[in-house]
C-alpha cells in the first residue's frame, strides 16, 4: 500500500467515525467514583511507564484495562483518555494506521466530554501521524489545535510537547530559525517541571537544530546537557539517539574515527531497547562510513540491513528507491574491482611507485591521526570524569532523599499497624479466624478493626480512598471515626455505627474548607456471642451493615454462598445519602462468615491479563472449606500471588474469614 492509499484510508475512517452515528453529550457518565477514577489514572500512568521501557504488549494490557474499566462505568474521560494513549503506544509500535484510528475516536469522544486534555493529545498525535505520511498541509492545524487547547489548561508539561512538537515539524521543512524559536519555548516551559526526561528531550533537538545551521560547538553543548539528564533515568533509548547525534556532528566535520565510535555506542544501546527508527538511522550512517573506508563488505551489510529493517517499518515505494540504490552500490563496487584489476596487469611499475608514496601518506596520515586520537581521548576523559562526578552527585542526593523519605513512611507503617487490633486481642475471641492484609505500599488504605463493647463483638473489613499514605492518612480518619462512634456515642448497632462515623468523618473533612471526598467503603458485623469457660465462640446472633461491600456466609455444609449486600453509598460526602440498613442474620456452629475489601477480586493477572473477580473468589472459597482459617489464608495468599504474576498489584488487599 503505497503513502498516498494510506492516507486516503486514514481520511476514509475519519468520515466513518464523524458520520456515523454518535452518542449525545448525556449518553456518558461525567463523575465517578474516585477510587475508580484513582484505578483508572493509575493503569494508564502505569501503560505509559511499560511504552518509555520500550514494553509495549505490557503497556497494551494496562491500557486495555483502563479502556475496560472506564466502559463499564461509562465514564467519558477515562474512555477518550485510554484511546489516546493507546494511540500512543501504536506511534511505538509504527503502526500509524492504528495510531490514527485510536487518536480520532479518542478525539471524537473527548469533545462531547468536554475533555480539553485528550483533546489535546489526540490533535497532537492525529498531526503527528501526517507528518509521518509525508502529508505537510494536515500538520499545521491539528498541532496549533493542540497548542491552543494546553495553553487554556496551562499545563507546562503539555504545553511544552506541543511547542517541541512544532520545532520538529519546522526543522523537516528546513526552517530552522522557526524550529530553534519553538524547541527553545518548549525548553521554557519544561524547565518550570520536574520531568527530567523532557528536558532533556530539548537539550537533544535544540542541539540537533544547531547542528543544522552548523553551529557544532553550542550543539555539542546541548547534547552534554541531554546526556546528562537521560543518564539520570537511565532512557538507553534517548542516549542512543543522543550518541548518534554526535556522531552527526564529528561526521559533518570529517572526523569519521569519532563518528564511528559514538555510532557503535548507540548501535548497542538501541539493539537493547529494540528502537527501531534508531538502528535504521545508525546503519545507514555506519554504511556511508564504512563506504568512505573502502571497507566495500561492511558498507553492504550494514546497508543490506538498513534496508531490511526500513522495508519492514516504510511504503513499497520507498523500499523500491532503497532498492535501487542497492543496486546501484553493488554495481559501482564491481565496476571498481575491474577497473583495479586492469590498472594491475597495464601498470604495475606505476603502482608500485603510488603504493610506496601512499604508505608514506599514511604513515604520515597515521602518526596525525594517533596524535589527534591521543588528544580526542584526553578531552572525553575529562568530559566523562565530569560527568560522572555530576550523576554520582545526583545519585547521591537522590539516595539520601529517598532513605529520608523511606525512613518516614516506615515510621507511618509503625504508627498504622498500631491502631490496628493485635493478633492476640483476636485469637482471644476468635477460635478460627484468618486475616489476609496485604499493603500495595508500605502503608494501606485498607485497615482491619476489632472492638468489643458489653456483649457486642464488632469487627470490620473498611477501604479508604486510594493505598499509599494518602490512603493510610484517610484510615486514621476514618478508624477514630469508628472507635468514636462505640466508645464515645455508646453506639453497637452496625447501621447507627456507619451512620454516625459517615457524620463524623465528612465533619473532620469539611474543616479544611475544601471539597474533600475522601471516605471509605466498608463491610461492619456485630456478633451477640455466648462464651464457654475457655472464651471461645460457640453460637451467636449476627448484625451486618456496609457501605458497598458485601458479607459472604457459607453454611457448614459448604456447598452454596449467602450474599448481603452493602448500601450504594460510601462512608463520606455524597448527595442524597440515607440512613444505612441493618441486616440480623442468624449463625450456627461450624458457618463461614467472609468481609473483604476489593483489592483481591480487582487484581489483575492470569494468562489474559484480567481481573479476578467476584466469580472466581466465590469458587475458590467454596474449594477450601474443608481446611482450618490458618490453612485457608496460605492458600488465598498464595492463589493471589499466582494470579498477578509479574503484574503490579494494584490496591490494598484485605479479607477476614471467621468460622463459627
Amino acid at each position: 500500500m503505497t503513502i498516498r492509499h494510506l492516507t486516503y484510508s486514514f481520511i476514509f475512517i475519519f468520515l466513518i467515525a464523524s458520520c456515523a452515528p454518535k452518542k449525545t453529550e448525556n449518553s456518558y457518565v461525567f463523575d465517578v467514583r474516585d477510587k475508580d477514577s484513582l484505578e483508572i489514572f493509575s493503569l494508564i500512568d502505569s501503560a505509559n511507564t511499560y511504552r518509555i521501557k520500550g514494553k509495549l504488549d505490557t503497556a497494551k494490557i494496562y491500557i486495555g484495562a483502563a479502556k475496560e474499566h472506564s466502559l463499564e462505568l461509562n465514564w467519558g474521560k477515562g474512555i477518550a483518555e485510554s484511546y489516546t494513549n493507546l494511540a500512543y503506544i501504536n506511534l511505538y509500535e509504527n503502526d500509524f494506521e492504528a495510531s490514527m484510528e485510536n487518536a480520532v475516536e479518542g478525539l471524537r469522544i473527548a469533545e462531547k466530554c468536554n475533555d480539553e486534555k485528550s483533546q489535546g493529545l489526540a490533535n497532537l498525535l492525529i498531526g503527528f501521524v501526517y507528518l509521518n505520511l509525508g502529508d505537510t498541509n494536515q500538520i499545521l492545524p491539528y498541532y496549533n489545535k493542540s497548542l491552543e487547547l494546553r495553553k487554556n489548561l496551562n499545563n507546562d508539561y503539555d504545553i511544552g510537547y506541543s511547542y517541541s512538537y512544532l520545532g520538529n515539524f519546522y526543522s523537516t521543512k528546513q526552517q530552522y530559525d522557526s524550529a530553534l524559536f519553538y524547541h527553545e519555548k518548549a525548553l521554557n516551559h519544561r524547565l518550570k517541571t520536574e520531568d527530567t526526561r523532557s528536558i532533556a528531550d530539548s537539550y537533544l533537538l535544540l542541539g540537533a537544530t544547531l547542528v543544522k545551521k552548523k553551529k557544532f560547538d553550542k550543539a555539542i553543548e546541548y547534547y552534554q546537557k541531554a546526556l546528562l539528564q537521560y543518564a539520570k533515568i537511565n532512557d538507553k533509548k534517548r542516549l542512543a539517539e543522543t550518541y548518534r547525534n554526535y556522531a552527526e556532528v564529528f561526521m559533518a566535520q570529517g572526523n569519521t574515527a569519532d563518528a564511528q565510535n559514538f555510532l557503535l555506542q548507540a548501535n548497542q544501546l538501541a539493539k537493547e531497547t529494540g528502537s527501531i527508527d534508531n538502528l535504521i538511522l545508525i546503519s545507514d550512517e555506519l554504511a556511508e562510513i564504512k563506504y568512505l573506508e573502502k571497507s566495500y563488505k561492511e558498507a553492504y551489510d550494514y546497508l543490506r540491513y538498513h534496508t531490511t529493517t526500513f522495508k519492514a517499518t516504510s511504503g513499497e515505494g520507498k523500499y523500491k528507491d532503497i532498492v535501487k540504490n542497492i543496486l546501484t552500490y553493488k554495481n559501482e563496487k564491481e565496476k571498481k574491482i575491474k577497473q583495479l584489476e586492469y590498472d594491475q596487469k597495464e601498470e604495475r611499475q606505476e603502482l608500485i611507485v603510488i603504493s610506496i608514496g601512499s604508505l608514506l601518506v599514511l604513515l604520515v596520515g597515521f602518526l596525525i591521526f594517533i596524535f589527534n586520537r591521543l588528544k580526542v581521548a584526553k578531552k572525553q576523559r575529562e568530559i566523562i570524569a565530569y560527568r560522572k562526578n555530576q550523576v554520582d552527585k545526583a545519585y547521591s542526593e537522590l539516595g539520601i532523599k529517598n532513605k529520608e523519605i523511606l525512613d518516614s513512611i516506615n515510621y507511618a507503617k509503625r504508627i498504622q499497624s498500631a491502631i490496628l487490633p493485635s493478633d492476640e486481642s483476636i485469637s482471644s475471641i476468635f477460635s478460627d479466624v484468618c486475616i489476609l492484609y496485604i499493603p500495595k505500599d508500605i502503608v494501606a488504605g485498607d485497615f482491619y478493626w476489632l472492638e468489643q463493647k458489653n456483649n457486642q463483638i464488632l469487627i470490620a473489613a473498611a477501604d479508604c480512598t486510594g493505598h499509599g499514605v494518602p490512603g493510610a492518612l484517610v484510615s486514621v480518619v476514618c478508624n477514630n471515626s469508628l472507635n468514636r462512634s462505640v466508645h464515645e456515642f455508646g453506639l453497637t448497632s452496625p447501621n447507627k455505627i456507619l451512620d454516625k462515623t459517615r457524620e463524623l468523618v465528612v465533619n473532620e473533612f469539611a474543616k479544611s474548607g475544601e471539597k474533600m471526598m475522601d471516605g471509605m467503603d466498608i463491610a461492619l458485623c456485630s456478633l451477640n456471642a455466648n462464651f464457654s469457660e475457655k472464651a471461645q465462640l460457640s453460637s451467636c446472633q449476627i448484625q451486618f451493615a456496609g457501605a458497598y461491600n458485601p458479607l459472604w456466609i457459607i453454611r457448614k455444609n459448604g456447598t452454596e454462598i449467602e450474599e448481603y449486600k452493602g448500601d450504594k453509598q460510601p462512608i463520606g460526602k455524597t448527595e442524597n445519602s440515607t440512613p444505612f440498613k441493618n441486616n440480623e442474620i442468624s449463625i450456627q456452629k461450624g458457618d463461614a462468615i467472609y468481609m473483604f475489601s476489593d483489592g483481591y477480586i480487582d487484581q489483575f493477572g492470569g494468562e489474559k491479563g484480567k481481573k479476578f473477580k467476584t466469580s472466581n473468589l466465590k469458587s475458590f472459597l467454596l474449594s477450601i472449606q474443608h481446611l482450618s482459617m490458618v490453612e485457608q489464608k496460605e492458600k488465598l495468599h498464595k492463589c493471589f500471588e499466582n494470579w498477578s504474576g509479574d503484574l503490579e498489584q494494584v490496591d490494598d488487599v484485605c479479607l477476614i474469614g471467621i468460622r463459627i
